[in-house]
């Protein structure tokens, strides 16, 4: 009988775990994230009105949770009005919660950091990139007096090869790498091309043809040396000038694949006009680079989060700008923000828009919440979101919380936006 009780005792406990597992507010904790990095002096809370005991370890720096300290010892915890975390001290945190005391039901990684602040930006860019090398965009016959060949082809190179020098000379740009393939042939030379691919480097061999069409010697390909366009800087650091902008990556037209940064740089742009977005064809903003920029700076990053370096003088946000804090994601809203770009000129603007959806990330990824453009003017004058708009900042209740990074193509009115987190850790790797 006793056996009996027991038995039936183990499987209404079951019976309630299995359930208060799939409960809304067990649901709630599952789904936060198993990382979290908090700024020193904030209080994080996590709503669950959960009746029922949840018990708590912590390995590593002194933490208050619901006011109880915890630190290497397990502590009970009352979360039927939720949990509330707020470290001591800077430094990492390892949170082991148990339900009933036994059963382990969520691991927690907490990182405490310094408050950060930046200039926000929404200033209209120039991006100018130099490659380094020339890059090949495509493979091309060449016609001579004895029919059609294909020289490049024949000798490996594929498109999305990276030209680093001819027969030992350095090729910077189109019209270098144009010279030295016609001085070497005119001497009766092969040419002997040092290509990076990926992240090898090979040497490959051509002999030139003699084209009967232009008389002059080619081996078969089309290349590129640098490629410009029009984007929108996110922040700026006050003590190091350290900026991001555009919050996605720089990929070639041709190839869609990352560009090899060498000599880049970004300049200050005037917008001429705004090509609006329509449904199912992404607008753009048009401009041209301001050569006597109030700001410019080197290009040492090309990542998915965006274009990073450092700019040689800001005095110009100094002036102009006044520093506001960063909101890390779990403090960020959904909701009314806005966001800070220039459509006219190079005058920075505030439109509103709706925080309407917020992605859990536990790493770092480009597309962290959506947004929709709610700004009658904005949508007027654009559509919505276009290209020349990445960079955009986001400001949520005083706080830079991110940067606009894609359009929906189908509804323009909406986007993607990149966590401003995962753009100052991006930053924070520039030496």
């Amino acid at each position: 009988m006793e056996k009996d009780i027991r038995k039936l005792l183990g499987i209404i406990i079951a019976c309630l775990i299995v359930v208060i597992s799939f409960s809304t507010p067990m649901r709630t904790f599952y789904s936060f994230p198993d990382n979290v990095r908090m700024f020193y002096g904030e209080e994080h809370h996590l709503e669950l009105g959960l009746p029922i005991g949840i018990t708590a370890i912590n390995k590593g720096e002194q933490i208050l949770i619901n006011g109880i300290e915890v630190a290497d010892k397990r502590v009970a915890l009352d979360v039927s009005q939720g949990i509330k975390f707020r470290p001591e001290n800077l430094g990492s945190y390892e949170i082991q919660f148990n339900l009933l005391g036994i059963i382990p039901i969520k691991r927690l990684n907490v990182e405490v950091v310094p408050p950060i602040y930046v200039y926000p930006g929404g200033e209209s860019i120039g991006v100018k990139i130099s490659q380094e090398g020339v890059l090949v965009v495509g493979l091309d016959k060449v016609e001579t007096k004895n029919g059609s060949v294909q020289p490049a082809k024949n000798a490996g190179f594929e498109v999305g090869d990276t030209i680093l020098k001819i027969n030992g000379e350095d090729v910077g740009d189109v019209e270098r790498a144009a010279t030295l393939i016609e001085e070497f042939s005119r001497k009766g030379k092969k040419l002997n091309f040092t290509v990076k691919r990926k992240d090898k480097i090979l040497e490959l061999t051509v002999k030139p043809e003699k084209c009967k069409q232009t008389n002059t010697y080619r081996i078969g390909l089309f290349i590129k040396d640098s490629t410009a366009g029009v984007g929108t800087m996110t922040f700026v650091q006050p003590e190091t000038g350290i900026y991001g902008a555009l919050g996605h990556i720089i990929t070639d037209s041709t190839t869609q694949k990352p560009v090899d940064l060498y000599n880049g740089k970004i300049m200050e742009s005037t917008i001429t006009s705004v090509v609006p977005s329509k449904k199912g064809s992404p607008g753009e903003k048009r401009g041209i680079i301001k050569y006597k920029s109030s700001f410019q700076g080197d290009i040492k990053i090309n990542s998915e989060f965006g274009i990073f370096g450092q700019l040689e003088d800001i005095k110009m946000f100094e002036k102009k700008k006044e520093q506001i804090p960063i909101a890390l994601k779990h403090q960020i809203k959904t909701g009314p923000a806005q966001i800070m770009t220039v459509i006219e000129g190079d005058n920075v603007e505030v439109f509103d828009v709706e925080i309407e959806k917020i992605l859990i990330q536990n790493n770092p990824a480009p597309k962290g919440l959506v947004l929709k453009i709610t700004d009658e003017k904005l949508l007027e004058k654009t559509g919505g979101i276009v290209q020349g708009m990445s960079g955009s900042p986001i400001i949520q209740n005083g706080k830079l919380i991110g940067a606009v990074t894609h359009v929906f193509v189908n509804d323009p009115t909406r986007g993607y936006g990149c966590f401003i987190e995962w753009m100052i850790m991006e930053s924070k790797t520039i030496d």
